[in-house]
């Protein structure tokens, strides 16, 4: 819900700028015209009108559709991280090091995978950084139940995992309000050292 209100925030700020923009141009147009009576001032205002309309229109169906998507991502990663077969979590994050302590709400910095209880965590510790032998590839595939990539706000979702985290990501998290949930209700692992 926080992740909508923030798109919100910031798609409504544009939208009150065009508005208020549209709306002081109208105004305009028809005082110039109820002043100088020339027909040319209120065809501009009469052509403004319809741009005004599919503004609104145009508006509402966007923020429609980032609430859509939002809400869609969030079912997705519940149906899996509530999944009770689903015991661990390979966290990568994708961003730099400066949007950890500034975390974006929209940006889908992190890929979880989330795979069941007998995947090696040995050989996930490994996973993306190192090589593995096709044969150790295939061994945790058999084991993972799907991958999502993920905006910040959705990581407080995982709860009661064993969570594999980059160590330079949690070195430089571990402190911060933003992911005491995630640290703290789950079994962290590093990896990447």
């Amino acid at each position: 819900m926080k992740e909508k209100s923030s798109e919100s925030k910031k798609f409504g700020k544009w939208f009150y700028v065009i508005m208020l923009a549209i709306t002081v141009a109208i105004l305009a147009l028809l005082g110039v015209w109820a002043w100088t009576k020339n027909n040319l001032y209120l065809y501009l205002l009469l052509g403004l009108c319809p741009i005004y309309v599919l503004h609104i229109v145009l508006s509402i169906v966007l923020t429609g559709r980032h609430a859509d998507r939002a809400q869609a991502a969030r079912s997705e990663l519940l149906a899996v991280a509530l999944d009770p077969t689903a015991e661990i979590v390979y966290l990568t994050y994708l961003g730099g090091e400066r949007r950890v302590k500034r975390p974006s709400r929209r940006k889908k910095d992190y890929l979880a995978e989330f795979y069941t209880r007998g995947a090696d965590v040995e050989l996930l510790k490994r996973h993306l950084w190192f090589d593995l032998s096709e044969r150790e590839e295939e061994e945790l595939l058999r084991h993972r139940l799907g991958q999502l990539e993920i905006a910040y706000p959705l990581l407080s979702e995982i709860k009661g995992k064993k969570v594999l985290v980059q160590s330079a990501f949690y070195d430089t998290a571990k402190d911060l309000p933003q992911f005491s949930a995630l640290f703290g209700e789950n079994q962290i692992i590093l990896y990447g050292e």
